[in-house]
């Protein structure tokens, strides 16, 4: 595996070399056509092209798309952050807790931290001897999870709107009374499973340890992003200690957001936070020691990766702007651009030719520091440098030759699409308010509509 860093911005190219091989599974046969699917289809076909229906639709504003939601932000005296987003008749509601510390925070001795206390959050306390997660499972919650980021550790539950006061009980449980259940024998059955997870991510997928030795090369010794995820050694060696001190000063009222969407009386819900979160203590929200920043790379860098896939696979990284900074939304409608179909300038000339057989670009956007990627397959006819070759020549002509107004007007509307439906959902809204919950721009989505 090769790792590129180019001057300017950067990039990482990874060529994955393989020994293993075998042939894919055969595809099922197709599923016969709906006759009744097809006919609504052409009745659509019919009406689109009706001339009487094309005069009568108004040109369309994206602002006019954005669903109209109501915030009611406040502090509590402790510092919880309390957001409300009711959503009128919803029938169901999202309860969400954000603490602001992830495993960003842990490094570099003790990434596993944050991770965890996750799992172990879940578990029983003070007044639930059962555990959190079945006590989710008994407010009947339709879909519950939690996350930890490199920022931050989210909890999720969707409930019928009768539950929300049950759910708002086991969310202060949490926050309040999750040490109360930890012993050596918790920690030692969640450093297993914890374990388990990352040999499922890493090892057992064929990547390995890829995204450790990535982040090494992309990014400081301090940075945020430096160690992505825990390696199973680190795992193991958090003690109980480690975890009772993490819980104590990162799961408190001042470094939480807790967010409720969806059908529920506002008056009586703020009485419902009051009560089971209003007498939690006050204490101060944790430090956060590891800055993050955009990256600045001097040159290329080539890291070569020997793992057991069945292609050689090449990986080309850009360290970009951050999330919403000039350039980031410009990466979103160039990553489409290039491998859209059809047209995809560099699906053309990677797929098309049969130098790979996948393509695929991305740029994943952070509040930190981005990143722009690149990643194919290579035909097992070709090479890893053909490949990288033909990705140089399309992203050179991509800079002399401006791409077509139709193809960018195209990929604009298409994530104009994406970001309406995301946020018509009830958890896709619930989400996006939890994240950014601003009351002139819920979600930011005019912001990101604009950009």
């Amino acid at each position: 595996m090769n790792l590129f860093l180019r001057p300017g911005w950067g990039a990482a190219v990874l060529l994955f070399t393989s020994s293993l091989c075998a042939d894919p599974p055969a595809a099922p046969p197709p599923a016969p056509p709906d006759p009744f699917a097809q006919e609504l289809l052409q009745a659509l076909r019919d009406a689109s092209n009706d001339p009487r229906v094309r005069a009568a639709a108004p040109p369309t504003n994206p602002d006019d798309l954005v669903p109209r939601i109501r915030i009611e932000r406040y502090t509590l005296a402790n510092g919880l952050d309390v957001v409300l987003a009711p959503g009128g008749s919803d029938l169901q509601a999202v309860i969400s807790v954000t603490y602001g510390t992830g495993t960003g925070d842990c490094l570099p001795a003790r990434a596993a931290l944050a991770h965890l206390a996750e799992h172990l959050s879940y578990r029983q306390t003070r007044h639930v001897p059962e555990g959190l997660l079945i006590a989710t499972e008994r407010a009947d919650a339709t879909s519950y999870n939690g996350a930890t980021r490199t920022e931050e550790t989210f909890y999720y539950a969707v409930v019928p709107a009768g539950s929300i006061e049950r759910m708002l009980w086991i969310e202060s449980e949490r926050m309040a009374f999750a040490l109360d259940g930890l012993d050596a024998a918790a920690l030692a059955h969640e450093q297993r499973v914890v374990i388990n997870e990352h040999r499922q991510r890493t090892t057992s997928v064929g990547w390995g340890d890829l995204a450790v030795a990535l982040a090494r090369e992309l990014y400081p010794e301090s940075h945020l992003r430096r160690v992505p995820y825990a390696l199973p050694d680190g795992i193991a060696s958090v003690t109980l200690g480690d975890v009772q001190d993490f819980l104590r000063t990162a799961y408190v009222p001042a470094n939480a957001r807790l967010t409720i969407t969806g059908g529920f009386d506002v008056a009586r819900v703020r009485g419902w936070v009051e009560r089971y979160f209003g007498s939690i203590a006050r204490a101060p929200a944790p430090p956060h020691p590891h800055p993050g920043g955009v990256v600045q790379l001097a040159g290329e860098r080539v890291l070569r990766y020997r793992v057991p896939s069945a292609q050689n696979e090449v990986l080309v990284l850009w360290p970009t702007p951050p999330l919403r900074a000039p350039g980031d939304a410009d990466l979103d409608v160039v990553a489409a651009l290039l491998t859209r179909e059809p047209g995809g300038a560099l699906r053309d000339a990677l797929v098309r030719s049969g130098l790979a057989l996948t393509v695929a670009a991305r740029q994943s956007s952070y509040d930190d520091s981005s990143e722009f990627a690149i990643h194919a397959v290579v035909h097992p006819n070709h090479t890893a440098e053909q490949v990288l070759d033909a990705i140089d020549r399309t992203l050179v002509q991509m800079r002399r030759e401006a791409s077509p107004a139709a193809q960018v007007e195209a990929v604009v509307r298409d994530w104009t699409h994406q970001t309406v439906q995301n946020a018509e959902s009830l958890v896709g809204r619930a989400m996006l308010v939890a994240a950014s919950p601003d009351a002139r721009d819920p979600g930011l989505l005019r912001t990101d509509l604009a950009r």
